[in-house]
């Protein structure tokens, strides 16, 4: 578990232990699995509070965050499409956006 964890961290994860050794038990103690896993997990229950975020990164005194961080979005919103609605990103469109993302 501690050897899993401390690979999770060094890939910019930041997940609870008990998480953790559920996916060892269900899938073993392939990394690359692991983390296949971790992409369709919900952070807000499996995640721990990642330290190297700062609380306001809006604010925060540098504007940059050292190393790699996973960090789950839960909205994206496209803000330089007028607000009609259709502002959601779109996957397939190539024009220069400016988005705001919702941690």
């Amino acid at each position: 578990l501690e050897q899993t964890q401390q690979a999770l961290k060094a890939a910019g994860w930041a997940v609870k232990d008990q998480a953790v050794q559920g996916l060892l038990d269900q899938v073993g103690s392939s990394l690359d699995t692991i983390l296949a896993k971790l992409k369709d997990i919900d952070l807000n229950k499996s995640g721990e509070i990642n330290q190297r975020v700062p609380d306001n990164v809006n604010r925060a005194a540098k504007g940059k965050i050292k190393d790699s961080v996973v960090l789950q979005l839960q909205d994206v919103l496209d803000i330089s499409r007028p607000n009609d609605g259709t502002n959601r990103s779109r996957s397939g469109d190539k024009l220069k956006r400016m988005l705001r993302l919702n941690l």
